[in-house]
């Protein structure tokens, strides 16, 4: 029989097993986290252990008992390469941006019955080994090493499945504009916009825990095994950066083409238990060109659930309050710049917020809301809550509004326009 082991703090090794220093059990994984995974059992594990299948959705992975991936600290103790976890189970992008909904991932251990003993291993424990003359072999005596092979043979293939809720507490998202820099220039730069979140989950799984700290975040151009880090348009950001449950972030990139393929990794940590790594590789590709002269193109997103509903619903957010802190305000072409907007939620009801732009006329379509969709913490009745939305204006002139930022209520499908009470004069 073998046992798994995944400690959540500190632990230790030797032969008799692994021992943790807290009694707490795990109850879930966190995507990307350097997962330490024990087999251990009584008897050696090079008799016992078979083979190890890991499920992540749709993704299978098996590793027989020689493979490098597993780390044998002695007879009694193996363990799963927290290397090979992190590159192999969790390289991909399922759920980097799953709003902290709850996945499966399951460790099914294939292993043998322990071998059974010999007539001289059984005779041995006995003390019966001074009856039997030393010069006496038995006549039916077997070949050396069949009696391990016929054992083998005969003993039965068991399997023991571990499985755990798996969640990711880091919403990433990359966006991509193309612009020109002048009406008539032949050339285009891309502005690529990375937004950091923290999932709604992380407030419900840590509640003890009022932030978590992101180490470092790292932006690179890949071009087959070559990659090249970028540093952001602005240096705004310093890490370490303790992400609070509420906080945003969203870190611009300039690029000079959208052929490239780029990799994002994020290392961040929750107290002393979890360390977290996240890489996600993607094209950096564009969507089809709009009509406007200035934009050459664009893929930030829009979000599909916003449809009128079949029938009429009463309106939530007409009794909410939506304020932008300046009304009017002076920038300049091609320099991001940040409004702050300020909800105050007087409905009887929680408002589940997300903030968004759709442009329809040609002047509205030269502001570009760079935190597009970004998606409010719940807000109770009577709660008031403040953000900043980051904009990029990449043609001058006057906006007595800027219709097109709204803001919709995922619950109540009810859907405001914010623009009209901001004026913007681009320089």
């Amino acid at each position: 029989m073998i046992d798994v082991t995944i400690p959540l703090k500190e632990y230790s090794i030797d032969d008799t097993g692994v021992h943790v220093s807290d009694t707490i059990s795990r109850s879930f994984i966190i995507f990307g986290e350097e997962l330490p995974l024990f087999i251990t059992s009584v008897d050696p594990l090079k008799h016992l252990f078979h083979s190890l299948a890991i499920n992540l959705k749709d993704s299978l992975v098996r590793i027989d008992k020689n493979a490098d991936s597993l780390i044998k600290h002695n007879d009694h103790v193996w363990q799963l390469d927290p290397t090979f976890i992190r590159k192999t189970v969790f390289n991909s992008d399922y759920l980097v941006n799953n709003v902290g909904q709850q996945g499966r991932i399951s460790f099914q251990f294939f292993y043998l019955e322990p071998p059974l003993k010999t007539n001289e291993q059984a005779l041995g424990s006995n003390g019966n080994e001074s009856d039997i003359l030393p010069s006496f072999q038995p006549l039916t005596a077997s070949p050396p090493g069949s009696a391990e092979s016929t054992d083998s043979v005969h003993r039965e293939l068991k399997s023991k499945t571990v499985e755990l809720p798996i969640y990711s507490l880091m919403n990433m998202r990359l966006r991509n504009i193309a612009i020109r820099p002048e009406r008539n220039s032949t050339t285009s730069q891309v502005i690529s916009s990375l937004d950091i979140q923290l999932a709604r989950k992380f407030e419900e799984l840590f509640p003890e825990e009022p932030y978590l700290t992101v180490d470092s975040l790292c932006y690179e151009l890949c071009d087959g095994n070559f990659k090249l880090p970028l540093q952001p348009m602005e240096e705004m950001i310093e890490f370490p950066l303790n992400m609070k449950r509420h906080d945003a972030y969203t870190i611009n990139y300039q690029l000079q083409d959208s052929t490239r393929l780029i990799k994002v990794t994020i290392i961040y940590k929750i107290g002393s238990s979890y360390k977290i790594r996240t890489s996600w590789e993607t094209e950096v590709c564009l969507g089809k060109p709009t009509p406007s002269k200035s934009i050459v193109s664009s893929n930030t997103s829009t979000p599909t659930f916003i449809q009128p509903p079949s029938v009429q619903l009463p309106r939530v957010l007409a009794q909410a309050h939506f304020n932008f802190l300046q009304s009017k305000i002076t920038v300049k072409k091609g320099e991001p710049f940040k409004v702050t907007l300020q909800v105050e939620n007087t409905t009887p009801r929680v408002l589940n917020l997300v903030v968004y732009h759709r442009p329809k006329s040609p002047l509205a379509q030269t502001l570009i809301l760079i935190t597009n969709d970004l998606k409010l913490p719940l807000l109770s009745p009577g709660t008031t809550f403040q953000c900043d939305l980051e904009i990029i204006a990449i043609a001058k002139g006057y906006h007595h509004n800027t219709k097109g930022i709204k803001i919709v209520d995922l619950e109540a499908l009810d859907v405001v326009d914010l623009g009209s009470s901001l004026s913007i004069l681009v320089e």
